[in-house]
């Protein structure tokens, strides 16, 4: 599947390619969606983070540096005293660092999975405006075709009224239709104008350029999965296994956090030399911290509550995400059916009866007024079916942004 992705999006780049020579770049779904993860501050955002984690992960298992002591004692006059020199390092022994680190690292895998989820909300996003505006070019259309009708009607009254076989109000019913049409048709060229310069600026395309959008807006029912896959989906979703390194690292800090508060030693070696007889010695020592207070368990308490609050959270999600999917794939199936069963029983009929009545119309046989019922019958069929096609393909790509 991602092979048949990146064949689809290399030939919408070819033709957007091709497109420019012409005065105008086609874009299809895919090339958009590649577009806006190459350009998006989000994208930059999420892949900061993920340094930014590792780095915290590194710096959690480095050692600490050594102490140097530069020194005197006992100094009198010319008599007595010693210079000192030496250095003392702190020894983990314990591997608290280690583990400290292998928390941290969790805490990485974390911010990556949030990487894939943010960069799963922007392809919904760069998804949802490109079918929005691919949408209003439809429904443009249908204002053109709508206009056409009505242009049409007009002309023919007008024809018959010039010839005494209609009335004037008729000519004049079918003349206000035609503008009111034209004027319904502006205001949807301005909405796809907007579409499509809000896909623009959303994958950084100067304004100035033309665009033409490549694709069909109702999806195919094989693009939804089934309601059994639902929870699987959901369990290997992004922001589920974010969730659960989450989980694992503050399990991880519990380990280090206990560890931590074992005594480990401190080492000190020294040079000596006693300035009255010149005499040269070595020191050497070693101190432990005394466990008398356990100054970790808080934050061996903050962190176990962490971790039970992250699985309340993951079981919350799914839940909620699971109900939430279910509802969107209803949602896609039902326009889909509704959409199908409409496009090849209803809406031929439709059409077939208005073109009969507009027929009648010429002949003389019925009024104005049933042939512009047949058309607005026609016409808000036209568009209750753009409006099932925009519904399913959200449901879609609400239904594959959770996964």
């Amino acid at each position: 599947m991602k092979i048949l992705h990146v064949i689809v999006a290399t030939l919408c780049i070819t033709a957007g390619i091709a497109g420019a020579d012409t005065g105008s770049i086609i874009l299809c779904a895919e090339e958009v969606v590649t577009q806006v993860l190459q350009v998006h501050p989000g994208v930059t955002e999420a892949l900061e983070a993920v340094e930014e984690a590792r780095g915290h992960a590194i710096q959690e298992g480095l050692w600490p540096n050594p102490e140097l002591e530069l020194g005197a004692e006992g100094l009198h006059g010319n008599r007595g005293g010693d210079w000192l020199a030496g250095v003392s390092q702190h020894i983990p022994l314990f591997g608290s660092r280690a583990l400290a680190r292998k928390a941290a690292e969790a805490g990485v895998s974390a911010a990556d999975q949030h990487l894939q989820a943010r960069r799963k909300e922007l392809a919904a996003l760069a998804e949802s405006v490109f079918y929005e505006a691919l949408a209003a070019r439809e429904e443009r259309e249908i204002g053109e075709t709508n206009l056409a009708n009505a242009a049409g009607i007009a002309e023919m009254t007008r024809q018959r009224f010039d010839a005494g076989d209609t009335a004037e109000m008729d000519w004049l019913r079918a003349a206000a239709e035609e503008t009111h049409q034209r004027a319904e048709l502006e205001v949807l060229r301005v909405r796809e104008e907007t579409a499509l310069a809000t896909l623009a600026l959303l994958c950084d395309i100067p304004l100035t350029e033309t665009l033409s959008l490549s694709g069909t807006l109702l999806p195919e029912m094989e693009a939804f999965p089934t309601a059994a896959s639902l929870g699987e989906l959901l369990g290997n979703a992004p922001e589920q296994r974010a969730v659960e390194f989450e989980i694992e690292e503050a399990a991880g800090e519990v380990k280090a956090l206990k560890r931590e508060a074992l005594p480990e030693p401190d080492i000190h070696v020294g040079w000596r030399q006693e300035r009255a007889e010149k005499v040269h010695a070595v020191d050497f020592s070693i101190s432990f911290d005394l466990p008398l207070f356990d100054r970790n368990q808080g934050a061996i308490a903050e962190a176990r509550a962490r971790g039970r609050r992250l699985e309340a959270t993951r079981l919350a999600q799914i839940k909620g995400g699971h109900q939430q999917a279910l509802f969107l794939l209803g949602e896609g199936r039902a326009a889909l059916a509704e959409a199908k069963m409409l496009r090849a029983e209803t809406f031929p009929k439709l059409e077939e009866a208005c073109e009969a009545l507009e027929t009648a119309l010429r002949l003389g046989g019925i009024s104005l007024f049933e042939v512009l019922a047949a058309q607005q019958e026609v016409a808000e069929m036209r568009l209750h079916l753009l409006d099932l096609d925009r519904r399913a393909r959200n449901a879609l790509i609400e239904l594959e942004a959770l996964f």
